[in-house]
């Protein structure tokens, strides 16, 4: 099975070159209804939406959340061309890959969309009401823009109000400055708030031409 979606990437990978995940169809359905113990239906973001698949020297592992609980599983996988890698499944795609014979087994090519890996350092302004969720500033000169929000994994503590932290994410929306698809990283103390700025800032159409 292919999956088409666009994922987010931790490793430069190319579509002349994408990896290609197999899993047995057993491990995918073993996987699947552990994860599943983890409600995601009723949200809207992406990366709450999403599996996230990770790849290091041990191996695959998914992982879901729901802000509150963290669940994620090791998977027996075969990765080819092999690089550490970390990305999103679309929750159906896993559960697709779970409808085939109990012998058989279920690919993901993992491409990507732009080629590229963005990421940035934010300054956290503020939490969202009590949830797992801050608001983002960049500096622009000497004042400060609004970049959106991020929701925290449940496996990292919620930064406090002025930290720098790290970001993924896909392209920033022109109009609003806000990043689409956000994927926290964690705070990174090297990093001066000074040097959060917005000439980090990747637009859509810039990010598809680098």
């Amino acid at each position: 099975m292919t999956n088409d979606n666009p994922m987010t990437n931790d490793n430069p990978m190319t579509n002349d070159n994408p990896m290609t995940i197999t899993i047995p169809v057993t491990a995918a359905k073993a996987a699947r209804k552990l994860l599943t113990r983890v409600r995601t239906g009723r949200f809207t973001l992406p990366v709450l939406t999403h599996v996230l698949a990770t790849i290091d020297r041990a191996g695959l592992t998914l992982a879901v959340t729901d802000l509150d609980h963290w669940l994620e599983t090791r998977v027996p996988a075969t990765i080819e061309p092999f690089a550490p890698a970390r990305f999103l499944i679309p929750a159906e795609a896993l559960k697709a890959a779970t409808q085939g014979d109990r012998n058989s087994s279920a690919r993901f090519t993992c491409e990507t969309t732009d080629g590229t890996t963005l990421t940035l350092t934010a300054i956290c302004v503020d939490t969202r009401n009590g949830k797992r969720s801050v608001a983002l500033t960049l500096l622009d000169n000497v004042r400060r823009v609004n970049a959106g929000n991020v929701t925290i994994p449940a496996n990292h503590d919620i930064p406090k109000c002025g930290d720098v932290v790290e970001i993924r994410y896909l392209y920033a929306l022109r109009q609003s400055g806000s990043l689409y698809q956000p994927v926290y990283l964690g705070v990174r103390d090297d990093i001066p708030p000074g040097e959060c700025t917005v000439d980090q800032l990747k637009y859509k159409e810039e990010a598809a031409a680098a």
